[in-house]
This record gives C-alpha cells, sequence and structure tokens, in this order.
C-alpha cells in the first residue's frame, strides 16, 4: 500500500488530499498524481464552481470509485436489486440492464447547483454496447442520458418529459450528456461538443436521486466509467471536461 503520508503531503491540491483520506486503500503514486491533476484541471476550468456530484469509477477499489470527488464524504450506494453489478478495478461497475445501478448520495432538489432550469448531467461509458440509460434520476426518465441506445442512437431527457435523439452512434465510449439553462431548451453533448440543441420545455424535477447505470425505469448493460451531476456548464467546460476524462483514462489504462 502506498504510505499515506505520502499522498496527502502539500504536494498535492486540497480537494486531492481530501478524498485519498476517505480511501480505504490509498491510491499508487501515478494514480493519486492523475487525480491531483483532474482536480486541478476542474478549477482552471471553473467546473469545480458548478458541480453538485462527480464520480470517477475506474478507481483502484470499489470503495474509492463511488466517493463523491466534489465531497468524499458522500459515497454512491451500489444497489444490485434482483440483478448483478461488478467492479473490476481500473475499468468501472458493470450494471446488468435489468436492475443494478449506481445510486448517489442526496436528492436531486436539493443539491446546491442543480436546478430545474439551470443543470447538466453527464456519463462516461467503458464498452461499447447497446442498452438502456447510463445516467439520469432513479425515478424519472426525464434527466436521462443514454451514449448507444438499441437503435445506435444517443438518447437525452434534459429535465424534460420530451426524449431527443442523435442518429448513427456506433460507439458508447464517449463523454455524453445534456445541459439546459434556461426553461424552453437545452444542449446536447458529445465528446466535448454540442451535437444538439432541443427545443424541450423544462419539467419540475422529481424527488428522486442521481442515478448512474439508470434513468427512471432504463437500466444500462456498459460498464460504467464516470459520471456526474450539477449546474450549467459553458461549451469550453463541457470540452474542458472531456479532455480531463481523456487523460484521466489514459492515465489509469497504464496502471
Amino acid at each position: 500500500m502506498t504510505n499515506l503520508l505520502l499522498i496527502v503531503g502539500a504536494s498535492y491540491c486540497p480537494e486531492a488530499r481530501a478524498l485519498f483520506r476517505n480511501m480505504g486503500v490509498q491510491p499508487s503514486v501515478p494514480l493519486a498524481k492523475a487525480y491531483d491533476d483532474y482536480f486541478n484541471g476542474l478549477r482552471a476550468a471553473g467546473i469545480l464552481s458548478v458541480a453538485d456530484e462527480i464520480y470517477y469509477l475506474r478507481a483502484h477499489t470499489a470503495q474509492a470509485s463511488l466517493l463523491n470527488l466534489m465531497n468524499p464524504a458522500q459515497t454512491m450506494t451500489a444497489s444490485v436489486g434482483a440483478g448483478t453489478l461488478t467492479f473490476t478495478p481500473y475499468q468501472g461497475w458493470d450494471t446488468d440492464g435489468a436492475a443494478s445501478y449506481l445510486l448517489g448520495p442526496a436528492n436531486i432538489t436539493t443539491l446546491a447547483h442543480f436546478s430545474q432550469d439551470n443543470g447538466s448531467i453527464w456519463a462516461k461509458p467503458n464498452s461499447n454496447v447497446q442498452s438502456g440509460n447510463d445516467a439520469g434520476s432513479v425515478s424519472s426518465t426525464n434527466q436521462a442520458v443514454n451514449a448507444r441506445n438499441a437503435s445506435d442512437q444517443f438518447v437525452t431527457r434534459g429535465n424534460s418529459a420530451t426524449t431527443t435523439t442523435v442518429a448513427s452512434i456506433t460507439e458508447a465510449r464517449a463523454l455524453c450528456g445534456w445541459d439546459r439553462n434556461n426553461s424552453a431548451n437545452y444542449v446536447q453533448y458529445r465528446g466535448g461538443v454540442s451535437v444538439g440543441t432541443p427545443a424541450a420545455v423544462s419539467a419540475a424535477l422529481p424527488a428522486a436521486r442521481f442515478s448512474i447505470g439508470r434513468g427512471g425505469s432504463s437500466f444500462s448493460a456498459k460498464r460504467q466509467g464516470a459520471g456526474g451531476i450539477g449546474g450549467s456548464m459553458t461549451a469550453a467546460q463541457w470540452a474542458a471536461l472531456n479532455t480531463l476524462n481523456a487523460a484521466f483514462d489514459a492515465v489509469v489504462a497504464t496502471l
């Protein structure tokens, strides 16, 4: 095990040190540096000031993967139900497409930044599988993100009852999500760039928690690598988030 004193030393940013203190098993030095770089990049892009929950699921242990990077005293819950849910170090969580998912710690109506007309949700699967929703809220499909469904579509509902799709999707392993900053429409993002601006009136938020591997009654069978929820982000912040996650993934791929 890496020495805790090496990990929580002054060479790492405060957010990284707080995260490491909440890990039952400390990360290796290369992984700790990757977390530190990720936090510093999120801060430089202004994302730390608008995000409520961010999860990097490709961690070294299941416990570490479920920590909310924005508040590591909070953790996701692995909800198996009647299904199966498997964690693989440095790869992420395999949800079964039927019953299992990861559940956030707080009702989305109580989050500091996410709201009906100012919010964003994203997911980054780590397997190229056609399946159900990759993120959203546990009791409503109105917050859904699906990187690739059974019809090869990128599907979103941005705090809305209106479903919007992007066709001809052959790769699920992309950072996918939506962003809303008004009541009339929202923006779909895939790989850090806008791929659509649906005219979709916002709907009241459900009393539900953020989920990965599930959005409402739709469950994903993909391996989940990362995800998050928060306030609205700019196009530049979405691009930065995509770049930062790709850089994190590149380090983890060597471990």
